[in-house]
């Protein structure tokens, strides 16, 4: 709330010395460094953050919002009015003694004037990392390593600081080979929902493949390593109809992916055209790769993915049905991804089709391109949650299969002393078996929800029950005969 206050008290401070006729239409007035206007409105504008966010008005009253950096700034006219010429906050007098916008020195310029509109301050950013995943060690999967209950345990975190130890951007590390479709809706609405609304969101990706891809699409902010790739985003189930074999996701339940990946390409303002070439692939012409019976309901079926950059660098992106490299021809496209293969871009590709706004190989190349050019590092204690979960359910599983390996090494002796009639050895194996599923029961870790959904299937009590009733049998064939 005092963030917010601050922000408009300055808004309202600002807005005194302006004053303009009651039917006038003003509105702020953001000089960018490249030459470019943006006209609207400052919703967010908060002493020591290095970034505004400007809501500007286009055709039709449709608004958007852009995320400005301080130093890309030129200057604000706060409530200018029409087109008429605005106030310099960074104009000094040029060599003739001028003001950059045009006015003579002295003339209509005053100390309202340059209180009206301060001057930018630099800023020393405060940036908090927190690392998801980390493919070297093999706690990378979306699901067990990589969850909305651990992320949100380290955004609450950040939100109890002290106000000046809060970060102004979270940098979140993406480094996973994928994991667990049911994982990607939890994620990404927590991040949209619950976490860019109080900060500044920036992924940085090591490894984003599938589910982690998937994921990371929720960001508008998008950096990559040097060696870091995106895409691959397949989704596959065990097939109990075809001997339990990874079977690639189709029909309806591909339908409903592909649909909630266009919702998070809208979060993440990214063209849900570049995901649907990550999510599938095959011959367009053949029906067997048609996720709907109906040749006429499209899209229903593997696309061509085209890309056409115009003058102003904005990328046209094209779905094809038609022979891929005819259509790029044809409209002096380039083909980014035939029908036929699954797209992942590396870094390169990612900055070029405008998927990433940088590479960035160290912490301070990152801050660099965030628009820091001093900055420290703040909060580690979230980071230290992410890192405390995956040394925890790495180590529960290793508990857990110890014991589960066990349980079954018992009921198999169980079974064969029970074959040659040994009762003593049979019933002790049991025991044993019974005491090592005990053994999984008690365990109680720090990840307990993480173990029991991605280990016990989300119902202990249905994963327990099983178990036992294997007991049961195995203590029934222990009988004498």
């Amino acid at each position: 709330m005092m963030k917010k206050m601050s922000a408009w008290v300055w808004i309202a401070l600002a807005c005194l010395v302006f004053v303009v006729p009651y039917d006038a239409l003003a509105e702020d007035v953001v000089y960018l460094r490249d030459g470019r206007e943006l006209r609207g409105e400052i919703i967010r504008d908060i002493e020591g953050e290095s970034w505004i966010i400007v809501e500007i008005v286009l055709a039709g009253g449709i608004t958007r919002t852009e995320v400005v950096l301080r130093t890309d700034i030129e200057r604000i006219d706060l409530d200018a009015v029409g087109s008429g010429s605005a106030s310099g906050v960074d104009g000094g007098d040029d060599e003739d003694g001028d003001v950059e916008d045009g006015t003579e020195a002295g003339d209509g310029s005053s100390e309202e004037d340059d209180i009206a509109s301060p001057t930018i301050p630099p800023t020393v950013g405060k940036i908090a990392f927190i690392r998801l995943g980390e493919t070297e060690t093999n706690k990378d999967m979306v699901g067990p390593y990589v969850n909305q209950d651990a992320l949100e345990r380290s955004v609450d975190y950040l939100k109890d600081l002290p106000e000046e130890e809060q970060p102004d951007v979270v940098v979140l590390i993406m480094d996973s080979g994928g994991g667990a479709l049911v994982e990607i809706s939890l994620l990404t609405e927590y991040i949209h929902f619950h976490m860019k609304p109080y900060f500044r969101t920036v992924m940085w990706i090591e490894s984003a493949i599938s589910a982690a891809a998937m994921t990371a699409w929720a960001v508008e902010e998008i950096y990559m390593m040097p060696p870091g790739h995106i895409g691959a985003c397949t989704g596959f189930f065990s097939d109990p109809s075809n001997q339990g074999r990874l079977t690639a996701v189709k029909g309806g339940e591909l339908n409903g992916v592909l649909f909630m990946m266009q919702e998070i390409s809208r979060w993440g303002d990214h063209p849900y055209e570049v995901m649907w070439a990550m999510q599938v692939s095959g011959d367009p012409t053949e029906p067997s790769t048609w996720w709907w019976e109906d040749e006429n309901e499209e899209p229903n079926r593997p696309l061509a993915l085209t890309a056409k950059v115009d003058d102003y660098g904005d990328v046209d992106w094209r779905m094809w049905f038609g022979s891929d490299v005819g259509f790029a021809e044809e409209n002096d496209a380039v083909l980014v991804s035939s029908s036929r293969e699954i797209l992942t871009l590396d870094a390169a590709q990612s900055v070029k089709w405008d998927i990433a706004q940088g590479i960035a190989k160290s912490k301070d190349e990152l801050a660099e391109l965030l628009g820091f050019s001093e900055w420290r590092q703040v909060a580690d204690g979230a980071n230290q949650i992410q890192t405390d979960h995956r040394d925890c359910y790495f180590e529960s599983t290793l508990t857990f299969n110890r014991h589960y390996d066990a349980f079954f090494e018992h009921l198999g002796r169980a079974q064969v002393a029970a074959a040659s009639g040994d009762i003593g050895i049979c019933r002790k194996q049991v025991s044993d078996a019974a005491i090592r599923l005990r053994r999984i029961e008690e365990m109680d870790t720090d990840c307990q929800d993480a173990i029991d959904f991605y280990i016990f299937g989300g119902n202990r009590k249905i994963w327990f029950d099983d178990l036992e009733s294997l007991i049961d049998q195995a203590g029934e064939a222990c009988q004498p005969r």
